[in-house]
């Protein structure tokens, strides 16, 4: 999925509730299913112009956010726990989130391009807490 949002609306307002949420509902679907229908989800956010292109949109930003989705240590770190969910964000959306980047763990990304990142792990609700 990818989600281009208008310019001056801040990378964080839509990316933090649309990641709960989806954190929360891949966590009841792999509480319900057999370990073989069970996914982890892995969720990269960046923030710069877009432009439109013939096959939808390019740019800069875009290729970042490749970068930092196809990151070894989000691989690594999702695949080594319980979490159904791996966000990793620039540092430029780190910035801007501020105090609410709570969770957050720095990180280095091998790619010359991308370099410092921030990492959050989603783990699975507890059963009965819908959280």
């Amino acid at each position: 999925m990818l989600l281009v949002v208008p310019p001056g609306v801040p990378a964080s307002a839509p990316a933090d509730p649309l990641v709960r949420a989806f954190a929360e509902r891949i966590g009841r679907h792999d509480g319900g299913a057999a370990e073989a229908r069970r996914f982890q989800v892995r969720v990269a956010v960046d923030t710069g112009p877009v432009l439109a292109a013939p096959d939808g949109v390019t740019g800069a930003a875009l290729a970042r956010a490749a970068r930092l989705l196809g990151a070894d240590v989000l691989r690594r770190r999702l695949a080594s726990g319980s979490a159904v969910l791996g966000l990793i964000v620039s540092s430029a959306v780190h910035r801007t989130v501020g105090a609410t980047g709570q969770g957050f763990e720095r990180v280095e990304v091998d790619d010359a391009a991308s370099g410092t990142a921030w990492l959050r792990l989603y783990p699975a609700p507890r059963p009965g807490t819908g959280a």
